[in-house]
């Protein structure tokens, strides 16, 4: 669906004040300075989801955050990236395809440490 700004405003109108939302687009046409103001002035977060045929901006209009992670299979250097740019969410939701070869549970383990590690690091 292309970008309809005046039915997104009109939509997070609706919603009441403090209800935590976040919206995943698409198509393109989404991603733009009007649109992440509308998300921004109703603290809603803008959902980052990746894939194989596509890769989206990373903007966050929050302070927490919502990621999406569908691609098959990730590099590390890939995973770790990721995890760099949510650092200055206060909460971070991530989400991942379901795979048949278990990697997902491994990748979980490993954003727990990567998060211990930093949490460590600024406590001193």
């Amino acid at each position: 669906m292309r970008c309809d700004l005046d039915r997104l405003q009109r939509f997070v109108d609706m919603l009441p004040d403090g209800f935590p939302a976040a919206f995943e687009f698409r198509h393109d046409s989404w991603f733009t300075e009007d649109v992440y103001n509308v998300l921004t002035s109703h603290d809603i977060a803008l959902c980052h989801a990746d894939g194989e045929n596509n890769e989206m901006p990373f903007v966050s209009t929050t302070q927490w955050g919502c990621l999406r992670l569908r691609k098959p299979s990730y590099e590390q250097s890939e995973l770790d990236g990721r995890l760099e740019k949510t650092a200055s969410w206060r909460d971070a939701f991530i989400f991942s395809k379901h795979e048949d070869e278990a990697a997902r549970p491994r990748m979980a383990n490993h954003y727990l440490h990567m998060v211990g590690e930093g949490l460590r690091a600024a406590l001193g």
